[in-house]
Formats: C-alpha cells, sequence, structure tokens
C-alpha cells in the first residue's frame, strides 16, 4: 500500500493512544473511507468490471500519488483499452516505487497490447525477478510463450508436416505449454 498504507497505521494508532482527538478521529474516517473505496475498486477489478471500477476512481483527484490507487487506475484503463493513460499510471508508480512488481506487470500488459511484444516479455520478466511468486506474471508470461509459438507455426504454412521445422516449432510451444502446466 505505499505511504497511504503507513499513514492509514499511523492513525490507527494514533487513535488508540489519543481517542479523544476530534482531528485525528475525522482524519481517521477519511482514510478509512478510501481504504473502503480502494478494496472495492480491487474488487470490481478482479471480476474484470472494468468500467464500474473507472467510474469509482473518478472521485479521486487525477493528481494522487496513492500508488494502489494509481495502480486500480492503471488496471481498470488497461482493461478498457486505454493504454496510454494505464501506461502513464504505471509509469508514475515505478517512479516512486521502481520495484512495483504489480505496476511492471499491468505496464507488460499494456505494452503487449500496444503491440510492442518482445519489449512486454522484458518487462515481464523483470516482475518476475522481483516477485518470483507471482503466479499472474508466471500465467501471463507462459500464455505469451505458447501463443507466440502457434504463430510461428501458422506463419510458417504451408511448411511441410514432416520438415524439421515443422517439428521443431510444436515441440517448442509444447515444451511451453507442459512448463507453463507444471508451474501452476
Amino acid at each position: 500500500m505505499g505511504l497511504f498504507g503507513e499513514a492509514y497505521s499511523c492513525l490507527e494508532e494514533g487513535i488508540k493512544s489519543n481517542p479523544n482527538s476530534e482531528g485525528l478521529v475525522d482524519e481517521f474516517r477519511k482514510a478509512k473511507k478510501m481504504l473502503d473505496r480502494i478494496v472495492h475498486i480491487e474488487e470490481l477489478l478482479k471480476k474484470q468490471d472494468y468500467r464500474s471500477a473507472k467510474d469509482l476512481l473518478s472521485v479521486f483527484p487525477e493528481t494522487s500519488s496513492n500508488n494502489r490507487l494509481l495502480l486500480a487506475a492503471a488496471n481498470a484503463d488497461a482493461g478498457l483499452g486505454l493504454t496510454q493513460t494505464a501506461l502513464d499510471n504505471c509509469l508514475t508508480v515505478l517512479r516512486s516505487d521502481p520495484d512495483n512488481s504489480d505496476a511492471l506487470l499491468v505496464e507488460g500488459i499494456v505494452t503487449y497490447l500496444i503491440g510492442d511484444f518482445s519489449e512486454a516479455i522484458g518487462i515481464l520478466d523483470e516482475s518476475l525477478d522481483i516477485d518470483p511468486n507471482n503466479d499472474t506474471t508466471k500465467e501471463l508470461l507462459h500464455k505469451r510463450a505458447i501463443e507466440q509459438f502457434t504463430i510461428a507455426i501458422d506463419d510458417c504454412m504451408p511448411v511441410l508436416k514432416k520438415a524439421p521445422l515443422y517439428s521443431i516449432l510444436h515441440a517448442e510451444r509444447d515444451e511451453a505449454f507442459f512448463s507453463f502446466e507444471t508451474i501452476l
């Protein structure tokens, strides 16, 4: 959650030690409302309801520096095909937190949507280097590998089915598929 999470925790601790402070209680109430809205937006994104998530995000100022909020906006924009704004939000997050694997994941997806496949694979690899346990990134990398081998096979038609190239491409695609199944 970045700095917002730390600030929220400080407010929570402050209320425990000073429950009569009206200013502290008011600030905590505002932070709690914001956190609840962010959690709701993230739930909508998991359900792939990008339009509703984007609508809820519209109440937040566009100049927000909350990385979690910016990442949610990037996810919603990517899901709606708004690649430039999604990429801008990812890059804003990465400027303040260069090791944010989730921002790299969304950047990789957006870069793939734009059509820069080799760059997207590099970004997704970087995300996986930071968080090797991110199943979403692993799944995307393997699906993309399988897709690329399938495209290569289709592009090679009318190569004879007995030609070595045809067999090699199928073997590579199968290997990518089976390594993907093993990871999951």
